[in-house]
């Protein structure tokens, strides 16, 4: 297959001024193929993927409508916005812890009983 002569003859600026393209600027086709399935994989890794985590579940929506939930771990949805995930965390553990104010008493009072 011949290669085209784009970028090889000079360039018409106008003016009677003629200039030639610098070789590092002139694209190539295969590069450029590289660059745009790159671009469509990356696209696809960034609105396709999700990760739940331990203490939750996720529920997938396509379109709005339920599809499923999904357990804590690394999913994949169906990108570009056509399925949303949202993540809830239904395992968590709250806990309180109580104080007593520095010079408060630590021990019970006895009430004595009367004679």
């Amino acid at each position: 297959m011949a290669r085209g002569s784009w970028g090889r003859g000079p360039i018409d600026i106008g003016g009677g001024f003629t200039t030639y393209m610098p070789s590092f600027l002139q694209p190539r086709a295969r590069m450029v193929r590289l660059v745009v399935i790159a671009v469509a994989v990356l696209a696809l890794l960034l609105t396709g993927y999700y990760q739940v985590e331990p203490d939750g579940v996720a529920v997938v929506q396509r379109f709005g409508k339920f599809v499923r939930t999904t357990d804590p771990g690394p999913h994949v949805k169906i990108p570009f916005g056509v399925e949303t995930v949202t993540k809830v965390p239904v395992k968590q553990t709250l806990k309180m812890e109580f104080r007593l104010p520095h010079g408060a008493a630590r021990h019970s009072h006895r009430v004595r009983a009367a004679q």
